[in-house]
């Protein structure tokens, strides 16, 4: 009976480390993905302004 009883709390030990770190790992992937689209977003952002600067000098150029 012992030994079952310790077969079944290493089993439900095992599966919570194995779904701690599968939930860590999609964590992580998660927080990666965000990082990256925070980038380009970022990126995209500052090429548009120094496209709206450029048609603004030429604008005054063009005065």
């Amino acid at each position: 009976m012992l030994q079952i009883i310790l077969a079944l709390w290493g089993w439900f030990l095992g599966a919570g480390i194995i779904g701690l770190l599968a939930i860590t790992g999609f964590a992580i992937v998660a927080i990666a993905l965000i990082r990256f689209v925070v980038v380009r977003v970022v990126a995209a952002a500052k090429d548009f302004n120094a496209d709206v600067e450029a048609a603004r000098k030429r604008k005054e150029v063009e005065k």
